[in-house]
């Protein structure tokens, strides 16, 4: 079988797919992704056949992300979200055109819940589809993104002919044929009058290989208890003094050390911080005393496999200033 495998957004969005393309290799299918430039090297890593659907949007995708973290309004305003979200739209013609190209030799359409043009595709050209949901929160974005969401992606079916969707960004990227929720049931329960084509499977984790930094093996292994801080697509907020002063102020209340993914070394000093890049949670997590995090789907599922305890924060400014004043007002 001939799979093409397509989603939107940062690594986290693409590993349970490539956990996914992992385990058809295995049974003998072929997987392909079709996805942004951007991802392509993360695809790529993992061994898999991959084709872009548009040019690098990852600026975009940036700024969205530093928006939200710092400013509710853009989060749950639906006209500021729609201003946020609008330059996306641009590329969704050409992508659209790539996927249904993509897909024209393929046996089934699989689609992550970031990639709402999957199901215009299947509704256009027939392609047997799957969808994946992999939030155990349930979806993309608060109200205000779902209101934006909807405008945005229904004036593009309404382009193509297509009927309008409700929850473009959540329930509306799903397939009415094959609905897989790769979260776990014990985290989420599935709802009785859902259809039987949805189904939960558990978390999916990619099989991942990579050398570990020989300084980064030498600090989990010297002594004191070390928390990880990860906060997954908003790594910015790892970058802010704001948190920097925190991390450090805890670290010195609980007499640990601490590994900030994604961190900004020169505001670490201190020789009981590392920042590092891009380490395969499987292998941090579980060295951890334990891990600090947004609540993404992706590192919360490795949080509750490695079995360490995890603190979620809040990911938007107005949450960092707080958790900042009251931190520094302890410190002092």
């Amino acid at each position: 079988m001939r799979a093409i495998l397509t989603n939107v957004g940062t690594r986290g969005d693409f590993q349970p797919l490539c956990a996914l393309a992992q385990e058809a290799e295995c049974r003998g299918h072929c997987p392909k992704f079709a996805v942004p430039q951007f991802a392509i090297n993360i695809v790529n890593d993992f061994g898999f056949e991959s084709c872009s659907l548009c040019g690098d949007i990852s600026s975009l995708r940036d700024e969205v992300n530093r928006h939200w973290n710092r400013d509710s309004n853009t989060y749950n305003d639906p006209s500021k979200a729609r201003d946020l979200l609008a330059p996306f739209e641009s590329y969704f013609p050409t992508a659209f055109e790539k996927l249904v190209d993509a897909c024209r030799h393929a046996d089934v359409l699989i689609s992550g819940p970031a990639q709402p043009l999957a199901r215009m595709v299947h509704e256009c050209t027939g392609i047997p589809f799957v969808s994946v949901q992999t939030s155990h929160f349930g979806g993309t974005g608060s109200p205000g993104v779902d209101i934006a969401g909807d405008l945005l992606v229904n004036n593009f079916r309404r382009k193509l002919g297509l009927a309008e969707v409700r929850h473009a960004f959540i329930t509306g990227t799903n397939s009415s044929q094959l609905s897989l929720y790769a979260v776990s049931p014990c985290v989420i329960r599935k709802n009785e009058n859902w259809p039987s084509h949805c189904h939960f499977t558990g978390f999916w984790f990619a099989r991942v290989e990579s050398e570990i930094d020989p300084k980064l093996r030498r600090f989990m292994q010297a002594g004191l208890p070390t928390i990880v801080a990860d906060f997954g697509s908003m790594s910015g907020l790892s970058q802010t003094c704001d948190i920097a002063t925190i991390l450090t102020a805890a670290c010195d209340l609980s007499s640990t050390r601490a590994v900030i993914q994604g961190g900004n070394p020169a505001l670490l000093t201190s020789d009981r911080f590392l920042s590092v890049g891009y380490v395969p949670h499987e292998w941090l997590f579980e060295r951890a005393a334990c891990v600090i995090l947004h609540g993404g789907a992706g590192t919360t599922a490795s949080v509750f496999r490695a079995g360490v305890p995890g603190i979620f924060v809040e990911t938007l400014g107005s949450a960092a200033k707080r958790l900042n004043e009251s931190a520094t007002s302890e410190y002092k």
